[in-house]
């Protein structure tokens, strides 16, 4: 437990410590970590904090059977308090993009009647629901990729922990934190 909570709360990854939920961390309770603001050049949070908006991280430590010194640390996020900003954000760029190419295919339709005139404005809704359509079928993947790169992000972190831990075995000392970097 002192690995966690020391690995995570350097300059490295700037967790602080919120709260626990449900008694100590050793007996089934949760650490609750709050994400640090994007504030310099070696952020580790940024898909966690602004790509699926998150704005903590839960930390749960479970004993492994028949090891008293062992334990399975495990991270969670709460995707639901981001939900409403990643719909949003998916509708106004959905929303630009069927407008851009509303306006390119009414260019379209425009030269068409200048040059022939015949009025053809069926592909100013074409391309505007077309682009729509493509618009709407990225957004799964974009969030899912979103989502992949926030989850390397917390298998770095106890990668981070893990690493502290040998470093402990090996040395019978923490490994010297990272500086904080001044810019």
């Amino acid at each position: 437990m002192q690995a966690v909570g020391r690995t995570l709360q350097t300059a490295s990854f700037s967790l602080a410590l919120r709260d626990t939920l449900g008694g100590h961390p050793l007996d089934g309770g949760v650490l609750v970590f709050k994400l640090p603001a994007y504030t310099e050049s070696s952020y580790a949070w940024t898909w966690t904090r602004y790509g699926v908006y998150v704005p903590e991280v839960r930390v749960t430590l479970e004993q492994v059977p028949g090891d008293t010194r062992a334990c399975e640390v495990t991270m969670h996020i709460d995707l639901r308090p981001g939900l409403t900003a990643n719909i949003a954000g998916y509708g106004i760029g959905t929303a630009g993009v069927s407008g851009a190419g509303g306006l390119v295919g009414l260019f379209i339709a425009k030269q068409v009647l200048l040059l022939t005139g015949i009025a053809l404005f069926g592909p100013a809704v074409g391309v505007a629901a077309v682009l729509g359509v493509g618009g709407l079928a990225l957004t799964g993947r974009i969030y899912r990729w979103e989502m992949r790169k926030a989850t390397d992000e917390m298998n770095a972190a106890l990668a981070a922990v893990e690493t502290s831990i040998r470093a402990f075995d090996i040395f019978d000392l923490a490994p010297p934190s990272e500086p904080k970097k001044v810019l």
